[in-house]
């Protein structure tokens, strides 16, 4: 996928230090499917629990279209997740930039992996270019994870347990010098690769190589 980066990009240094009232904030923001990231959704949101009760407290926020929080809200709400439709792009920005961790969770059924086992998810790009550090929550043959893993650019977890799920959260959360390294990869890594103009430029090029006649 591509993105216009600039229109992600956080104009703030990326959030380390906890909020002193709610703590570290994990962040999602687009649609929900039953057969794509809900199951994850909620073993994040159990994860977020066990963490907080250990002494790191932690909450999960959504931003999602009215329908997914009809579908979803009464369940995710239930585990102490705030689940709100986006005001617009402000909002959403808002929340990708002032969050801890942005989260690319994919369930780990079969189901879920004929969904987006091909597939880069758009919000990959997006979230790369925001700074702030990412973390896939996936098997790790799906592309986000190998995607985050080849690049070094984000945290991967492919575990689908919970408390493999908090114990991997804690060091994406706590881990300063981790969140910097994949931070400012991240930023590269969306300028190089998933800047809109420089993929469309690359894209047109590979084009007029294939329309050009071939030497007999």
């Amino acid at each position: 996928g591509s993105v216009a980066t600039q229109d992600w990009a956080n104009p703030q240094p990326v959030r380390h230090e906890p909020d002193p009232a709610t703590g570290y904030l994990l962040a999602f923001s687009g649609t929900i499917f039953s057969h794509n990231q809900l199951d994850a959704l909620v073993m994040v949101a159990e994860a977020a629990a066990q963490l907080t009760r250990e002494g790191l407290p932690c909450r999960l926020e959504i931003r999602t279209p009215a329908m997914s929080i009809a579908h979803y809200g009464e369940r995710l709400r239930a585990l102490g997740v705030t689940v709100a439709q986006a005001a617009g792009r402000k909002d959403e920005l808002a929340l990708l930039h002032r969050a801890h961790l942005l989260l690319i969770p994919v369930n780990f059924d079969e189901e879920s992996g004929r969904f987006i086992k091909y597939s880069l998810p758009f919000k990959t790009s997006a979230y790369l270019a925001t700074g702030t550090p990412v973390m896939v929550i996936a098997p790790a043959d799906y592309p986000p994870a190998r995607h985050l893993r080849e690049h070094d650019c984000g945290f991967v977890h492919s575990t689908p347990t919970v408390s493999s799920l908090a114990a991997a959260l804690r060091p994406a959360l706590t881990d300063r010098l981790a969140r910097e390294h994949f931070s400012q990869i991240a930023l590269r890594v969306a300028h190089d690769l998933h800047e809109r103009d420089q993929v469309t430029a690359d894209f047109q090029q590979t084009l007029r190589q294939l329309a050009r006649p071939r030497a007999h």
